[in-house]
């Protein structure tokens, strides 16, 4: 078995070693995101992160653009901060709504820190 460690610094042997025996773990690791979205917990692969949470925004608000109020095509659905994270807003899922592309750039965007911005 190769030392962790030799006189105090870490051995870049031992590393190399373990990262040969456990190589599809770390890379599952690495590809795996953690996320939490209202009361349900999820372990979720990064592309489909994003598909996962416009389903269940959609599941949950339905098809329709929070902005205009009109339906969305699946190419047009963008996810939305209504409290932009910028002035304090969160990822959580109470903070995500579902807007048209066009509807979402055309929203004004604060400056960090400037808590004085409207918001719809």
């Amino acid at each position: 078995m190769i030392p962790s460690k030799i006189n105090g610094r870490q051995n870049p042997a031992y590393f190399k070693a373990y990262y040969e025996r456990n190589r599809a773990k770390i890379r599952e690791q690495q590809r795996t995101r953690y996320t939490r979205l209202g009361s349900r917990h999820y372990s979720v692969n990064n592309q489909d992160y994003k598909a996962m949470v416009i389903s269940l925004l959609v599941e949950r608000d339905g098809i329709f653009c929070w902005v205009c109020g009109k339906p969305m095509k699946k190419t047009s659905m963008t996810i939305d901060h209504v409290l932009q994270r910028a002035i304090g807003g969160t990822n959580d899922a109470t903070n995500l709504k579902l807007a048209h592309r066009s509807c979402n750039a055309a929203r004004p965007r604060p400056r960090r820190g400037n808590g004085t911005s409207k918001v719809k």
